[in-house]
């Protein structure tokens, strides 16, 4: 029986052997396949810097949306460190970091073993995470919580360039104030369509293959380099897709805002939704959807 493949477009961790997208395929028995899609560049770094060494004299709370955003603070507090200057206030540690789902929470956690301790969260004080998968959950999570961490001061989002203004609005109803800060941005990779065309040849055509997305300006910059290798199935095909010249994929979102923008913008049908924005969940999902598949057909 051939191995199903899972093509999942995204970067994955400096140590491929931990990732967590690269464990939970491969202890459910699938072969993951990474493709960059996207580079980051950081962004405001001096004045994140800046932020960092004064300390959370103003500051009642960090929103980290990303790995991304939590990568753009290591770097910064890196600098902060080798220039030996100290919190003017109370250390970070001090301070609740609101995550965005599991992954983002990792990220974070994995700070203090590159970052003295004044400089980065104390793991008790990581929030959110799986109680909040989205960037809407987490700042209804905020709500509910942030009495207990208030100081006077503001949370800090830290954001990309593609963010979306839910979050803070839904803080500001709540009479929660916020400042933002870009610290990241985003572009579609220019090696993109290399790298697709050798991790495709590597793929056995008689196997099963899943494509896993993880947003929608990736998802848009992707499909149509997809095109080119697989057969894709529409909302009118449902989960079927007829024989064509290029071999057939399933679709697979990291969540639902993902879904919403290939079923409604792209007219895609996606085959499974991650219940929570992580490895684990994806991975149990596919497996879920393939082993429900396997069984009906052997009926």
């Amino acid at each position: 029986m051939a191995t199903t493949v899972v093509l999942l477009l995204k970067t994955p961790s400096d140590e491929l052997s931990s990732d967590p997208y690269h464990v939970e395929f491969n202890r459910l028995g699938f072969r993951p396949v990474f493709v960059p899609i996207l580079d980051t560049v950081f962004t405001s770094q001096s004045e994140l810097q800046r932020i960092i060494a004064a300390g959370p004299r103003n500051i009642s709370g960090i929103t980290v949306t990303s790995g991304r955003a939590a990568d753009a603070w290591r770097d910064a507090a890196e600098m902060v460190a080798q220039s030996e200057r100290q919190p003017e206030g109370a250390a970070w540690s001090s301070v609740p970091f609101y995550a965005v789902g599991e992954t983002t929470s990792r990220t974070l956690r994995a700070l203090s073993d590159h970052l003295p301790q004044h400089l980065c969260p104390d793991v008790d004080l990581i929030l959110g995470a799986s109680e909040a998968g989205t960037s809407e959950a987490l700042a209804h999570y905020i709500v509910k919580e942030h009495h207990r961490y208030e100081n006077g001061g503001a949370v800090l989002e830290l954001v990309g360039d593609k963010n979306k203004d839910n979050l803070r609005t839904i803080l500001a109803e709540a009479g929660i104030s916020s400042e933002r800060l870009q610290v990241y941005g985003t572009g579609p990779s220019p090696s993109f369509a290399n790298d697709l065309e050798r991790a495709v040849v590597d793929i056995p055509p008689d196997g099963v293959t899943w494509i896993a997305l993880f947003a929608p300006s990736a998802t848009e910059f992707a499909i149509p380099h997809l095109k080119n290798f697989f057969q894709l199935p529409t909302t009118n095909d449902g989960a079927h897709v007829e024989q064509a010249k290029n071999r057939p994929a399933l679709l697979a979102s990291i969540g639902p805002t993902t879904a919403a923008f290939l079923r409604e913008t792209l007219s895609l049908y996606v085959a499974v939704v991650a219940p929570k924005p992580d490895a684990l969940q994806l991975a149990s999902a596919i497996a879920s959807y393939q082993s429900h598949h396997d069984e009906g057909q052997s009926r």
